[in-house]
Parts: structure tokens; sequence; C-alpha cells
């Protein structure tokens, strides 16, 4: 049974790609800050944004043993005009979309002995986006992570890859554009196929990357918006 570890696994996207996994037959190992109560196996609680507590749990992931497949999920996200923001702004979302999958990668690497599969998500807003500032400068470094650690590690028999979703129905999306408000109206508008994409989706696209029968496909951004850009 492979292993793949899933962050942000208690909710939302996360929660969708752990219980995906597990139905075809990984052995799913979470972290987040709070493990949810139905979960099963292991799971690793760690705020990322603390800098002791994420050395606390890189610590744990060493100790984990043979990994196979990291996702690399959890994010939070930050707004604000320009002229606005502060120091403190821009902290927290590099800290947990930035700095914490690096640390993880670097962590769960040499537990990748026989190869491995890395997936990153991030997001169409790195594009740039009125008030987004903080949020898409750090969805748009890891995608250039996605690219460096790909040719870093290809050696090692490691394909690392990001999806690039558009407006998906969970999350912060959701939780900022309710179903009937102006927000998801503007965001249905500006999609071709007039569809907010559904976790399920990005959930799949994640299991197909994370396949060992994936052997040649690394280094790639692939976004999945409904053809909106």
């Amino acid at each position: 049974m492979r292993r793949c570890m899933v962050t942000g696994a208690n909710r939302g996207i996360g929660q969708v790609i752990a219980k995906t996994l597990r139905a075809k037959g990984y052995d799913v190992i979470g972290l987040a800050r709070s493990r949810p109560s139905d979960w099963v196996g292991d799971f690793v609680e760690v705020d990322l944004a603390c800098e002791v507590t994420l050395e606390r749990a890189l610590t744990t992931v060493g100790e984990l043993g043979q990994l196979w497949g990291l996702v690399n999920n959890a994010g939070v996200g930050g707004g604000g005009v320009v002229t606005s923001l502060e120091h403190t702004d821009f902290r927290q979302v590099f800290a947990v979309n930035v700095t914490a999958p690096a640390l993880l990668v670097k962590a769960c690497v040499p537990l990748m002995t026989s190869g491995g599969r890395i997936v990153n998500i991030c997001s169409t807003v790195m594009r740039g986006k009125a008030e987004r500032t903080t949020y898409g400068a750090s969805k748009a470094a890891l995608a250039s992570m996605t690219r460096a650690w790909a040719l870093e590690l290809a050696d090692r028999g490691i394909l690392v890859n990001a999806i690039n979703p558009g407006p998906v129905d969970a999350g912060m999306f959701r939780r900022n554009n309710p179903e009937g408000s102006e927000g998801e109206r503007r965001a249905l508008a500006a999609t071709p196929t007039h569809r907010i994409t559904d976790p399920s989706e990005i959930a799949d696209l994640a299991r197909f990357l994370l396949r060992p029968e994936n052997r040649n496909l690394t280094g790639q951004v692939i976004t999945i918006d409904g053809g909106a850009t």
C-alpha cells in the first residue's frame, strides 16, 4: 500500500483529496491544525504558521517511514489593496503557503526511497487579482518552486507538479462567495463552462499525478478553471 501525506486534510479540497486517495487504496497521512473525529490512520496536528510547532511536525514526519506522495494543499488567504498592507499581512501567508511546503518537501524527500510524487495546489489568483497581492504572490512562488523541485528531484525518480484551480466549490471561495451571491455570479459569468469546479475534480487530477503509472509528467502547473484564463 502506497503512503501519501495530504496537508490541510481536515476540510475543503484537502479532505476530498484524502478521501479520494483512501478510496483508491492509498494509506493517507493527514496534516492540519486539528484531527477530524472520523479520521482513520496517522494524523499530524500542526499550525503551519507557527515555527515551533512546524519544526516539531517536521520531526514527526521524518519518523513516519517510507512515503510515496505529498500533496501540499494547505493554504491561507490574504487580501487588501497594496496601500494598506503591512509586514504582518505577508508573514502568515508566506509562512503557510511558501515556507511550509518547501520544508515539508525537504522532510519528505528522504522518505521517498523508491521514487515518489509531489503535488502542490496553487491558484489562478497568482496571475494577478486586485486586493489579493499576498495570496497571489505566495501561489506564484509555489508554482515557481514546483518547477525548480521537478528539476532537482527528477534523478531521484520523484515527479513534481502543481494543480492551479480557479474558483472551487469549497474552502476559501465558498466561504467568501456563498451560493447565489454576487461574487458567485461574477465567477460564473467569467467562466466559459459556466461551472464552479467541484473539489472532486481537483482530487481526481491529484490522484492521476500521484499514480506510479505517471512516469514522465513533471514540472507542470495544470490549470483547471473552466477556461476562464
